[in-house]
């Protein structure tokens, strides 16, 4: 069976002991070789921590091994002697899986970290965006003479701002327990018979009060014909009216396509295509 992790021993360094030294088993004098070895645990035979150090010493002569502590006291200590007076250079290489830990851990703490501030740099950086920028531009063409008028189609930066991060927390895969709403309205909805396809819509709808609201991102609206547009805005109020049958929510609905509001409905009415771009029906909502 093959041992993915345990113990091993490493040669650090060998040396002559010419101190006064006798074999005790051939009685041969001056003929121990000593050997320095590094024991650590492994993993894949990668050396992870040093566990200590243990000598070994051989005769040259008879070719008997001992270990340090097998010796008589007076071999010990002139065999010690050896590696006291020039101590061999340390094996860090045997901590090798220690420092690759350490510089691993490091290394995900940082990118933990950049991942934390660069998410909040684009949150205030979305959150800051001077939608003024887009109102100057349309002056500045007015007053050029140009062919070119830019109108901006966010006229209320604050509560726009707040619609656009509630799109961007919109749901492909609502569920019952955390949206029940949402999760009823795409069970409902069928956007595949629609021709919206299942993957291409996105779900929120947020309460405040006595009122509701639902946004629905549906990317494949633009193809749709307006006898086809119509029908998914119907089918939406149909749905709605079934899902909501108990409860008396004045009702806010936004309909959008990559970001480009196509439909606004509130109880004061309902609004579609150019004339929903510009409109400020959600406002009430918000405000």
């Amino acid at each position: 069976m093959i041992v993915f992790f345990g113990l091993r021993s490493a040669r650090i360094e060998s040396r002559k002991v010419n101190a006064n030294t006798t074999c005790e088993h051939c009685n041969n004098e001056n003929t121990f070789i000593a050997s320095l070895y590094g024991n650590y645990f492994h993993v894949f035979w990668i050396p992870i921590v040093s566990t200590g150090k243990a000598i070994v010493v051989e005769c040259a002569h008879c070719k008997k091994t001992y270990h340090l502590q097998d010796l008589s006291s007076e071999n010990q200590m002139a065999i010690q002697n050896v590696f006291v007076e020039n101590p061999p250079k340390k094996a860090r290489w045997l901590n090798l899986g220690c420092f690759v830990l350490v510089a691993v851990t490091i290394l995900f703490v940082c990118l933990t970290i950049y991942g934390i501030i660069y998410a909040k740099t684009y949150e205030d950086s979305y959150n800051d965006y001077d939608y003024q920028q887009d109102e100057t531009m349309g002056e500045s063409s007015e007053d050029s003479n140009s062919d070119y008028y830019y109108e901006p189609e966010i006229p209320k930066p604050r509560w726009v701002k707040a619609l656009k991060k509630d799109l961007l927390n919109s749901e492909l895969y609502p569920t019952e327990e955390n949206e029940p709403i949402s999760y009823a309205l795409y069970q409902c909805l069928d956007p595949e018979t629609l021709k919206l396809g299942k993957e291409d819509v996105g779900y929120f709808y947020r309460i405040k009060g006595d009122k509701i609201l639902i946004l629905l991102e549906a990317w494949n609206l633009r193809k749709l014909s307006d006898k086809e547009k119509n029908k998914v805005y119907s089918k939406i109020d149909i749905c709605l009216d079934d899902i909501l049958k108990n409860d008396n929510y004045k009702r806010y609905i936004g309909v959008y396509d990559e970001d480009e509001l196509k439909m606004q409905k509130t109880p004061k009415g309902m609004v579609k295509d150019s004339t929903a771009k510009t409109s400020e029906l959600l406002k009430e909502f918000y405000d």
